[in-house]
């Protein structure tokens, strides 16, 4: 899920004068007490008491001052920063220059389905590859291209920047950037940078590790050719942890996802991505349904990436 985190800066009321100051612990004390509601009014506090009773030279407290408001001030209101590396995933391996290539197919035909249709394994979909509905529309090449860090929040993150080229058309130098990092409770898509956009943004992708039938609310990153936008998902929902599908590369055993998205925000209907991820191979398949609702029946076109070749480097 997408975090945004805001800091709100309240400024504290203008003190009235003490009476008393002959203990400085105590002054400090009622000083803190009424004042230091906020942390920004501790940084100029600060400065008063020290011009008050330390009676530095002028020169001297002066940078001595400045140091301690920049210090001061910057590590209160911001807070701590952090530095996040980025983990070993099961599910997004690779070091950079790990690539993944796939073909795309896609249904020139409307394929139909009713109300009652239940998924029940790949299977479900009656895809045919050897039907001439089914045609191999182009392939995809998913690049890790560089390690870099990001900063949102007031966390540096350790992310990989990722890169899907279509092999026929597109040159790489054009293709926008996807940011992905590698947590312990799963995959989080961190925005992306393109020759026009950049985006930072935080969301929770890929729950892992994770049970079947287990669901949120995920988060996606879309790129319009200019700028980058994020739109959160209608559900993501594990339904599988152990199926088994078949590529032209061999079998694998793999985890399934359905992440549920509207199509736009003034048209009905909702795209269904389901997505096989194999452990320490990644992405493996996925199939797309473009779903329109209407009172009769439910219809849809199908468009598929399967993966015929992979080199992960550790």
């Amino acid at each position: 899920m997408q975090i945004e985190e805001t800091v709100k800066i309240q400024t504290a009321e203008t003190p009235k004068p003490l009476e008393a100051e002959r203990n400085s612990e105590q002054f400090i004390y009622i000083f803190r007490k009424k004042i230091f509601k906020t942390n920004l009014s501790l940084c100029f506090v600060n400065m008063r008491l020290q011009l008050r009773f330390f009676k530095l030279p002028t020169i001297l407290l002066t940078i001595n001052l400045i140091v301690n408001l920049f210090y001061n001030c910057s590590e209160t209101v911001n807070g701590p920063h952090e530095m996040q590396p980025y983990n070993y995933s099961p599910l997004n391996p690779g070091e950079v220059s790990s690539y993944w290539k796939y073909f795309g197919y896609y249904n020139s035909t409307v394929w139909f389905r009713d109300s009652n249709w239940v998924y029940q394994g790949f299977e479900a979909f009656n895809i045919n590859f050897s039907d001439s509905s089914f045609e191999v529309i182009d392939s995809t090449k998913r690049e890790i291209i560089d390690e870099t860090e990001i900063s949102i929040d007031n966390t540096t993150y350790i992310a990989r920047a990722f890169v899907n080229t279509r092999l026929s058309i597109q040159p790489r130098k054009e293709a926008p950037k996807w940011l992905y990092w590698n947590s312990d409770d799963g995959i989080y898509s961190m925005g992306g940078y393109s020759i026009t956009d950049t985006l930072f943004v935080k969301g929770l992708k890929l729950k892992y590790p994770v049970k079947s039938g287990e669901i949120w609310q995920g988060h996606n990153v879309f790129y319009n050719g200019v700028d980058f936008f994020t739109r959160k998902s209608i559900f993501t929902k594990c339904i599988s942890v152990n199926e088994v599908i078949s590529t032209p590369i061999g079998t694998f055993e793999c985890y399934v996802f359905i992440n549920r998205t509207i199509v736009a925000e003034d048209v009905s209907g909702f795209y269904d991505h389901y997505q096989y991820y194999a452990p320490d191979v990644g992405l493996i398949c996925q199939v797309v349904l473009n779903i329109s609702q209407d009172e009769i029946e439910t219809q849809g076109f199908v468009s598929v990436l399967m993966l015929y070749d992979y080199q992960i480097l550790n």
